[in-house]
């Protein structure tokens, strides 16, 4: 954004602050220098961080020694998951017993603008297998596919996780697996 002087004198430029509700979230580098001149402008570079999914908002405060000050900004920004597993659950139905069932395809997004690295992928429960296309970097705004296969040795209802864990700040990623042997 930017900063102009439309007084008829210099202006002293005391200091940025943010307040509000995720204020923390919000950082500022400016070009304006401690006096800016009658008519002259200076550039303010706001950048957002989001700590939480979802809308955050905050405002900049403007301190200066005009007679409006503080001149205010609203913000805001939403945050949004780094990488995305979904569906984030899949249910088989009833399958034969020792009879693999057809396949669920698991999507991992990363929506971020770096590369992903994937420590691992893993299985809770032995009766659900997969396979998956996710190499140990994965590129910035890209997906891999992971394929489960439920084949149960039990008569009845059985559970898996599926856990990825990776350099993602809301790692780990999990699906919930559902089937049933008969």
């Amino acid at each position: 954004m930017t900063l102009t002087n439309t007084g008829t004198t210099p202006m002293t430029f005391l200091d940025l602050t943010f307040s509000g509700a995720n204020a923390g979230d919000f950082a500022q580098s400016t070009t304006c220098p401690s006096t800016l001149a009658r008519g002259a402008s200076c550039a303010i570079r706001i950048t957002f961080t989001p700590s939480l999914l979802g809308t955050e908002t905050a405002t900049l405060n403007i301190n200066d020694d005009a007679p409006n000050s503080p001149q205010s900004v609203d913000l805001t920004g939403t945050g949004s998951a780094p990488v995305l597993l979904e569906p984030t659950s899949e249910n088989f139905g009833d399958v034969a017993k020792g009879t693999p069932s057809g396949t669920a395809t698991i999507t991992l997004a990363n929506v971020q603008s770096v590369a992903l690295s994937i420590s691992s992928t893993t299985l809770s429960n032995p009766d659900f297998t997969e396979t998956n296309t996710c190499v140990p970097s994965l590129a910035p705004h890209s997906v891999c596919t992971i394929s489960v296969i439920f084949t149960p040795s039990i008569a009845g209802a059985e559970t898996a996780t599926l856990t990825v864990n990776d350099s993602a700040t809301n790692t780990p990623q999990t699906v919930a697996l559902t089937g049933a042997g008969h």
